[in-house]
């Protein structure tokens, strides 16, 4: 995934694919866990610009 588009769109799909079977309960956990590492490392970074008052792009966030 290289961006939070990208992010969000695998997580659903992760869901739908629960819930129709197609992968097991256990794969789309770990997916999410993956997301959420994901997006605990961007709001890390986000913090830490505001903390050093820097507002430069963080390539994740920026979508396509």
């Amino acid at each position: 995934m290289k961006n939070s588009n990208e992010m969000i769109n695998a997580a659903q799909k992760a869901l739908e694919d629960i819930q129709s079977g197609k992968i097991s309960k256990d794969e789309g956990l770990t997916m999410m866990k993956l997301v959420k590492v994901m997006n605990d490392t961007a709001r890390t970074k986000l913090q830490y610009n505001k903390y050093q008052s820097d507002h430069s792009k963080i390539e994740y966030l920026e979508g396509d």
